[in-house]
């Protein structure tokens, strides 16, 4: 990590990648960047992945990396709006699928609902260099892998044969 302080200029100031996907320094410009070590090559949310508990209800998301590397991931629309909030002022041009007061349990409205929140993350992806962190850490990129990296080790280390 560079200590370089990019919180003033977001993630709006892309400049070369590093090998990292850390925050980096132009030296002439003094401009940080962050970029991704892994890209999202989409997201899903599956017609079957929606649960619903008491009032609440939970969206699965599948996140799929270039070179075939997916998970799963569980949101309420809640915490997709929250941040949507964080990021707004940079997306307002894009549809977020609206709240509903009542009948947002029923099942068409739930559908309707999964449909909207997938082209918006689907939208999302399409603009990402301005919102990599954001937009990562919500769909768990790093997080995951570092979980998958910590299994193909401990297989590695045991002799086990990777799959």
């Amino acid at each position: 990590m560079s200590d370089c302080n990019c919180e003033h200029l977001d993630d709006a100031c892309l400049t070369s990648p590093n090998k990292n996907g850390d925050e980096i320094a132009d030296p002439f410009t003094e401009v940080c960047s962050w970029r991704p070590r892994w890209l999202i090559d989409g997201v899903i949310f599956p017609v079957d992945g929606i649960e619903i508990n008491s009032a609440k209800v939970t969206y699965t998301i599948t996140v799929q990396l270039y070179g075939g590397l997916q998970w799963d991931i569980k949101k309420r629309y809640s915490e997709i709006r929250e941040m949507h909030k964080g990021i707004g002022e940079r997306v307002k041009h894009l549809n977020f699928p609206f709240k509903y007061f009542f009948w947002n349990l029923k099942a068409h409205v739930l559908l309707k609902r999964r449909q909207q929140l997938e082209a918006y993350i689907t939208e999302l992806l399409e603009i990402r260099p301005f919102l990599f962190r954001q937009l990562y850490n919500f769909l768990g990129v790093y997080e995951n892998i570092k979980s998958l990296e910590r299994k193909h080790k401990r297989a590695t280390n045991a002799g086990g044969v990777q799959t």
